[in-house]
């Protein structure tokens, strides 16, 4: 069985959800069940990071909460030049995910943007996620499909401007 997740304000929201707690326990579940590996890259050394469920939920949630697209073109190299000179985790996933995020779609932009029953864009065949908290691009989420060449761009937009409150959240559990 197949869970889609949905973040609204009155929280998180999905298939056969029993209870708001009960649900989010098993979205997360099964995305983090997917991760093949949490790494941190800083300065061009990784350091893989133990599969906690605390930081791996934190880090699905934060990726969930994603509300704005950004326009810029993010490839490979730009990626490896972020682990050389930045901080960013890198979650990387065993089988592509979707992952709905909590970016409404006007009914009339829906023809080419895949979407869930309640309007809600969905991140399809996602295979990476790169969470920057440090360098270009600090507070953006790069999302890396099986069926596109480059990286998609996001951040969660809070007031018109990028909240990049997630990043302090994923410090702690990262320096635990």
């Amino acid at each position: 069985m197949q869970w889609c997740a949905l973040l609204q304000p009155e929280g998180l929201l999905g298939a056969n959800a029993l209870t708001h707690e009960h649900n989010e326990t098993v979205v997360a579940h099964t995305a983090v069940a997917k991760m093949e590996k949490i790494s941190l890259w800083q300065i061009g050394k990784e350091k893989v990071i133990e599969m906690d469920t605390k930081l791996a939920n934190n880090l699905i949630s934060t990726l969930e909460n994603v509300n704005l697209q950004g326009t810029c073109a993010i490839f490979e190299e730009d990626v490896e030049k972020l682990k050389q000179e930045g901080r960013i985790i890198e979650i990387t996933f065993r089988e592509p995910i979707n992952v709905t995020i909590s970016q409404w779609i006007k009914p009339e932009d829906r023809n080419h943007i895949p979407i869930n029953a309640s309007g809600y864009r969905i991140l399809t065949n996602v295979e990476k996620a790169v969470f920057v908290l440090k360098g270009d691009y600090e507070g953006n989420i790069l999302t890396k499909s099986a069926d596109v060449k480059g990286y998609g761009c996001w951040a969660i937009s809070k007031d018109g401007e990028i909240d990049k409150n997630w990043i302090s959240e994923v410090e702690k559990e990262v320096e635990k």
